[in-house]
């Protein structure tokens, strides 16, 4: 007991010290405190006084239909690329003179055929007298009902090497969704119900 009330003074002066660095300390905590306060207040309302909330749920709807739409828009792709190896897409025409007219190149076979190798040759014979059209169906690049002239198989075959230099590779995303194939059935059903 004696060595506490020896040293009275610098135990006092020692809990003067702890209590100013306590209150500092207070100070800084306080002044942080009405900083993040003020930060939070300006965060919680936007100009029109609208809460932080309700902007939120806006913007969770907005993404919700965005999302919606991009898979309607996904789904619209797929189905017109599934129906785009029918288009007739690969053209080619070779023009030649006639055995009549050897100089001139004015006759022609126009070939025109899909993704497949279907489709239609047109030629054009043209003579000084007349001028003759002749329309053949094509199957598989090669096939025909109709027997095919030499400058109609060399249309054909221009535009089925033409087929593979047009085509880009596809994208990653491209892939992905012509592998998934398959949406989520909630943002599917959204999607579903969406006018465009």
């Amino acid at each position: 007991m004696q060595l506490i009330t020896a040293n009275l003074a610098n135990i006092s002066l020692g809990l003067l010290i702890a209590v100013a660095l306590l209150l500092c300390l207070f100070i800084i905590l306080a002044v942080g405190l009405a900083k993040l306060k003020k930060r939070y207040n300006s965060m919680m309302q936007d100009f029109e006084g609208e809460k932080l909330e309700s902007m939120l749920v806006d913007y969770r709807q907005k993404t919700d239909k965005a999302i919606g739409e991009i898979h309607f828009l996904q789904r619209e792709i797929l189905r017109i690329k599934d129906g785009a190896n029918t288009y007739l897409q690969h053209i080619s025409m070779v023009r030649y003179g006639t055995f009549y007219e050897k100089n001139s190149d004015i006759s022609f076979s126009l070939a025109l055929l899909d993704d497949n190798g279907d489709g239609v040759v047109i030629s054009s014979i043209a003579t000084r007298e007349e001028n003759r059209f002749y329309g053949k169906p094509v199957k598989k690049g090669k096939e025909s009902n109709y027997r095919l002239t030499k400058e109609e198989l060399e249309a054909i075959s221009l535009a089925l090497q033409d087929a593979g230099k047009l085509k880009r590779p596809l994208s990653k995303v491209e892939e992905e969704a012509l592998n998934q194939r398959i949406l989520p059935v909630n943002i599917a059903e959204k999607s579903d119900n969406m006018e465009l």
